[in-house]
């Protein structure tokens, strides 16, 4: 009987690919996946805070207040081209007491009266413009204190007005005790940090003194 060889089953000898690379393939994604990420939320953390930026910075560099405390850049002539004709012939009244300067007609008078020192400030330094009568016109009163303090006191009008550089109002006020056509002028003001008061006594159906106080007012310069 031949010989039959029967042979050994072959088996594939071919290597497996380790498993390793597949885990390494899987680190390096994590890592690019964790530095564009990182590069994203850098970017927009940077755009959403710079605008917050230059907001705080514009709001720092110029607050609002509701009365000035400093002088501004003079943005339009103080006395128009109308007043100043108006007021050509007019003395200059220099303060000695306050630091300002305005102009008065010639038949005007400027008086000035110290204030009192309460605790440590002075308060209630005057200026106290009167007519050709020696009848008091308008006052100026710097470091004011005190006050109406009266119920009876009705606003009946306001007006924007600006004193220099300072824009402020003008409030009219009329005192139920007295005469219908009479009414108190007022203005306040803040010069150097230091309260500033402006009033007159007024009459509705005299126009004339209400533009001269007015002219006055033009020429109104804080030193």
């Amino acid at each position: 009987m031949p010989d039959v060889n029967v042979g050994s089953p072959q088996t594939n000898t071919t290597p497996s690919k380790p498993q390793g690379t597949h885990w390494k393939s899987i680190i390096i994604g994590i890592i690019i996946g964790s530095v564009i990420i990182g590069i994203v939320t850098i970017a927009f953390y940077l755009y959403l805070n710079k605008p917050k930026e230059e907001i705080s910075s514009k709001q720092t560099a110029t607050p609002k207040t509701s009365i000035p405390s400093s002088k501004t850049t003079k943005e339009t002539e103080i006395e128009p081209s109308a007043q100043k004709s108006k007021t050509a012939g007019w003395k200059i009244h220099k303060g000695n007491l306050i630091s300002i300067e305005f102009k008065i007609p010639t038949n005007y008078t400027a008086e000035e009266k110290d204030g009192v020192v309460l605790e440590i400030n002075k308060v209630n330094t005057k200026i106290l413009v009167k007519d050709s009568s020696d009848k008091l016109f308008l006052t100026f009163t710097k470091n004011f204190l005190g006050g109406f303090g009266s119920s009876d006191l009705e606003l009946i009008d306001e007006q924007d007005i600006t004193i220099d550089t300072y824009k402020t109002k003008q409030y009219f006020y009329h005192h139920e005790n007295i005469e219908p056509a009479e009414y108190t002028m007022i203005i306040q003001m803040k010069i150097n940090n230091e309260p500033f008061f402006i009033d007159a006594s007024l009459n509705k159906n005299d126009t004339a003194k209400r533009e001269i106080i007015n002219n006055i007012l033009a020429t109104v310069d804080f030193k």
